[in-house]
């Protein structure tokens, strides 16, 4: 974009310059001789017009390229600006329901016991490194990729409870519609916030 701007600068100056030249030469050949237009001067300036005309249309498909270029970096900031918003979602969703998941039940205290109990695994790791993985990604790869799982979101509220889609996803222990979830693990709570 500035080597554009620069180009239109180089191009408008040398246009003035030449046209400059060719009226000192004009009035140089008048005071020689009173009252004729020379040939040489006519073709000069036809040249000169023909110059100036297509500078003026490389300068304005160079405006035309560079509007082209300026609404895709608008569109391009749109799409990073509602992918942040989406990650944001993600995330205040995920921490909306950690922390209601049910407290472990507490094992009556050892006195022999000297190995120190495992610590509970941190679960917004798991979420924390695919954010941190999608936000590594380029801008069109991120457009890319959230376009694939709306689609994804939208083919799985469109098919029905009985399709075989949703027998075989739970079988393999994925989300149950809310008329048999009952009471709902937290493994199981989690399996549902991510496929969201």
């Amino acid at each position: 974009m500035v080597d554009s701007s620069r180009k239109q600068r180089m191009s408008k100056h040398r246009s003035e310059k030449l046209q400059g030249q060719l009226e000192e030469k004009l009035n140089l050949y008048e005071a020689r001789v009173p009252g004729v237009a020379g040939a040489d001067a006519e073709q000069r300036l036809q040249h000169v017009q023909q110059e100036m005309l297509a500078l003026t249309r490389k300068m304005r498909t160079q405006q035309a390229a560079h509007t082209a270029l300026r609404s895709r970096e608008i569109e391009l900031r749109l799409s990073n600006e509602g992918l942040l918003q989406e990650v944001a979602r993600w995330r205040r969703q995920f921490g909306a329901v950690a922390p209601a998941s049910p407290p472990e039940a507490v094992e009556p205290e050892i006195p022999k016991q000297t190995e120190p109990r495992a610590a509970a695994p941190a679960a917004p790791a798991a979420v924390t490194s695919v954010v941190d993985a999608f936000a590594s990604l380029s801008r069109e790869d991120q457009v890319e990729a959230l376009l694939r799982m709306q689609a994804v979101r939208a083919s799985l509220r469109a098919s029905p409870p009985s399709s075989p889609f949703r027998q075989g996803a739970r079988s393999r222990g994925g989300p149950r519609p809310a008329s048999e979830a009952g009471h709902v693990k937290r493994g199981e709570a989690r399996g549902m916030v991510l496929s969201r």
